[in-house]
């Protein structure tokens, strides 16, 4: 609406995308939300300089949401496009994305100059580590292996590097966001072992040979094989999974998956382990605890990407990565 100076309905029908000759009363809820009078008097001059404001509300309450983007939701809501737009929107449940390749949130891109768009993420409504609403949440990266095969003096390494965790918030205009739930990068996928070794001695090199034959190749007792039985994802509303087939055996080792919130976390049943990244954390190779850098072997994800872009963020939420 104008900041000074004459003013009139075509103003509100124009700065509402509506025909600059359409009927509107000033005692429209809409009119009244621009004016900030809810009751009472209310005139034209009440809404100089105001905008009108648009709500959008993203999902459904306890439900998943997938790879968002805020400017597509706002005109799927009816939103006018071609004027300056106030828009508040509201998360209802939860957001993730279906790969750590693509942000969980976007705000997309096409909005006009002077726009404000405020995001509103709830409280989390539980203590757990899935709660069903309240999370903004990049993927979680996918686990990855060492394989080692020792024979007699010869070694056999291959490594499949575990992933990085996803974007969780994507700026393509300038956010305003009000947090009292979580926004966090997806957690780092963590690297576990697998490890057969076949000694000199012939006895038990035949040994070996007929504990794989006979479909004995996971009994310790009958084959020196060392590992854990899973490979590990970071955290996130989805975390990505992984199939890596073991060399010489039809073993194929497969993903478990992270929570909403913490990385998924394997033992072999006794002191060995692994950790994946929790929100906006790296995962960690086999053996190292999730505090120790040295074991540090992929990156969590990005809380906001801004992209050069303006972002601020209020209340009482926390932010799991970083805001780069």
């Amino acid at each position: 609406m104008p900041t000074s100076g004459p003013i009139s309905i075509r103003d509100y029908n124009n700065a509402n995308g509506f025909s600059s000759s359409a009927t509107s009363s000033m005692n429209d809820s809409a009119f009244r939300r621009i004016a900030g009078k809810s009751s009472g008097s209310v005139s034209l001059y009440d809404t100089y300089g105001k905008y009108a404001t648009f709500f959008v509300n993203i999902g459904s309450p306890g439900a998943n949401s997938f790879n968002v983007n805020l400017r597509d939701l706002y005109v799927q809501a009816g939103g006018p496009t071609s004027v300056v737009a106030y828009v508040q929107f509201n998360v209802l449940g939860n957001i993730g994305s279906n790969s750590a390749d693509l942000p969980a949130l976007t705000t997309g891109s096409g909005w006009p100059s002077g726009s404000t768009l405020i995001l509103n993420v709830p409280p989390v409504n539980t203590s757990d580590n899935n709660p069903s609403v309240g999370v903004i949440a990049g993927a979680g990266g996918k686990g990855g292996l060492e394989y080692r095969f020792f024979l007699f003096n010869r070694e056999e390494k291959e490594i499949t590097n575990p992933g990085n965790g996803g974007t969780a918030i994507n700026l393509e205009y300038n956010l305003n966001v009000i947090n009292q739930g979580v926004i966090g990068g997806g957690g780092g996928g963590g690297l576990s072992f697998y490890h057969r070794v076949c000694e000199r001695r012939s006895i038990f090199l035949l040994k070996c040979k007929l504990a794989s034959l006979l479909g004995y190749a996971n009994d310790r007792t009958k084959f020196g094989l060392e590992g854990l039985p899973s490979l590990v994802s970071g955290a996130g509303i989805i975390s990505e999974s992984a199939s890596i087939p073991i060399p010489r055996e039809t073993t194929i080792m497969t993903s478990t998956p992270g929570s909403y919130l913490a990385g998924a976390t394997i033992t072999d049943g006794g002191s060995r382990f692994v950790h994946a990244g929790d929100l906006g954390s790296p995962g960690c190779k086999y053996d190292f605890a999730k505090t120790d850098p040295n074991g540090f072997v992929s990156s969590g994800g990005v809380a906001i990407k801004t992209n050069g872009y303006s972002v601020s963020v209020n209340g009482t939420g926390s932010v799991r990565g970083a805001i780069t």
